[in-house]
């Protein structure tokens, strides 16, 4: 009973991730932040940059944003990571 309820939950939760890496999918806009034709440190420094940013902070960049939540945060960085050149 015990490891059935165990394989329902991790089938839970494997399917919890898929839909959200397909939501940020979705959600994303181009992650190349300077138009270089590359994905690479660069583009990462630009979000660092920015992170922990929202609208009004003296550090905000919206091209940071990828994800277009409001907040330049860990998913934007993972975002731009994953399509690292």
């Amino acid at each position: 009973m015990i490891t059935m309820k165990l394989k329902v939950f991790c089938m839970s939760i494997v399917v919890l991730l898929l839909t959200f890496q397909l939501i940020l999918l979705a959600a994303c806009r181009e992650v190349d932040l300077n138009d270089d034709g590359e994905v690479d440190i660069l583009d990462v420094a630009i979000a660092a940059s920015s992170f922990g940013s929202s609208p009004g902070h003296p550090r905000w960049n919206p091209i940071a944003d990828v994800n277009e939540d409001n907040a330049v945060n860990i998913l934007d960085l993972f975002l731009i990571a994953r399509n690292f050149t």
